[in-house]
Formats: C-alpha cells, structure tokens, sequence
C-alpha cells in the first residue's frame, strides 16, 4: 500500500497544492516521472503499477482541467534506469550486477542515466516547450525493458 501512496497520492496532494500557485502567474509546467511499466506489466508488479497507471491518468486529467490556466502537464515515462532501484530491477530479472553492466546491450549503448531524465525534464519545463502539453514521453534509449 505504501508504494500505491507515494506515486499516486503523493504525486495528487503534491499537484493540488501547487496548482493554484501556478495559476496566479498565468503559466506552469508540470511533468509526473511515470514509467515504461504502465504499458509492459509484469508478475509481482501490481502496486507499482496501479500507483504509476493512477499517476498517469492524474496527468491526463491534470492537463484537461489546467490548460485554461496556462498550465502545461506531461508525463515522462523512464525504463531501466541505472538508479538503485534500477539496479536491483536488472539483478533480479537478469542476474547482472547492476544496471550499468547491461550498457553493452542496449540499442544506443548504454541504459538511461539520472541525467538523461533530467535533461528531459529540464526541456519539458522550459520556454522551448511551450507548446507540449499533454504528452506521454518515454525514455529507455531504445529498449523499454530489461530482457530476461
């Protein structure tokens, strides 16, 4: 229940009360860290990804109710990511040591880092995406999840 709670009603309280600070300048981002999970469920993963699916539909909502308002919402989705949690996801699934060991075979020739999401991120709340809202963005480097 835990895991529910911090990535739907974490993310839902965090956005209302940040959405009327929003609304007094005319303009705002948003963008929610979903994951790649929401759309390739596996065994085991229920919580994690009833709290992701719950934090995407949020966003689409998020963004129907506050484009009006100035508000842009979008949705970045990561796959494997070489985090913590990443690297227990790519030793559990695969045996590696971490998720960085499985750089060789990945499509573009490494797992995503922390910073290709934040550069991603960085980009979503900047002027030069102004006209992007209510996008689903995924981030994987080109394989949305760790092989077998």
């Amino acid at each position: 229940m835990r895991v529910l709670s911090v990535h739907a009603l974490g993310a839902f309280y965090l956005c209302a009360g940040l959405t009327p600070l929003l609304r007094t300048s005319g303009r705002g981002a948003v963008v929610l860290i979903s994951s790649v999970a929401t759309t390739n469920p596996k065994e085991g993963g229920a919580p994690y990804m009833m709290g992701k699916t719950a934090l995407e539909a949020l966003g689409r909502t998020l963004e129907l109710e506050e484009r009006t308002h100035g508000i842009r919402v979008n949705i970045v989705a990561p796959g494997l990511v070489t985090t913590q949690m990443g690297d227990r996801l790519a030793h559990a699934v695969t045996g590696a040591e971490n998720a960085a060991s499985l750089d060789a075979g990945m499509p573009f020739g490494r797992v995503t880092r922390p910073d290709d999401v934040a550069d991603l991120v960085s980009f979503l709340v900047s002027e030069r995406a102004a006209q992007i809202t209510g996008q689903r963005i995924e981030i994987h480097g080109g394989r949305a999840q760790v092989a077998p």
